[in-house]
């Protein structure tokens, strides 16, 4: 039941992050302001800094030591994927597939209970502001691919 509704959550927190983001509109912190996502994520939010903050930050920070197991994995089954296609195995390609799906899932699911932790923690005043907040953050837990396997541009 928990699952279904943190995943209802994440879904229309998606939808209405991918709507703000059509209409061009995204947070920008005021100079001097914010700089990493967690603090602009904070910011948005209006945490107070003695109590709220400093417990969403507990949160991110332990989702943040759950997550590298899930990401190294991604990369991994994403370097399977393209030898795969490469070799043009599709059976191997409809596997990792579904494997990746499964990672993803959990990434997902990751990042969905720890943002829903931290939407607990909000005031109603405060609640107005989720959906900015969280486009803020969403896939902050994922890792770019390494500078090494970027195709350089021409």
């Amino acid at each position: 039941m928990l699952r279904t509704v943190l995943i209802s959550m994440l879904a229309s927190v998606l939808a209405g992050a991918a709507a703000l983001f059509a209409q061009g509109r995204e947070f920008v912190p005021p100079i001097g302001g914010p700089q990493t996502l967690f603090e602009q994520f904070a910011h948005r939010l209006d945490l107070d800094r003695r109590t709220q903050f400093q417990e969403a930050e507990r949160l991110f920070t332990e989702a943040s030591r759950e997550a590298p197991p899930i990401a190294q994995q991604m990369q991994q089954l994403r370097i399977r994927l393209v030898n795969a296609e490469i070799g043009k195995n599709e059976t191997e390609v409809k596997a990792i597939m579904s494997e990746y799906r499964t990672a993803a899932a959990r990434m997902a699911v990751l990042e969905a209970e720890t943002f829903a932790k931290v939407y607990a923690l909000l005031r109603p005043n405060q609640v107005n502001h989720a959906m900015e907040a969280f486009a803020i953050v969403a896939g902050v837990f994922v890792p770019p691919p390494p500078a090494s396997a970027r195709v350089p541009r021409r």
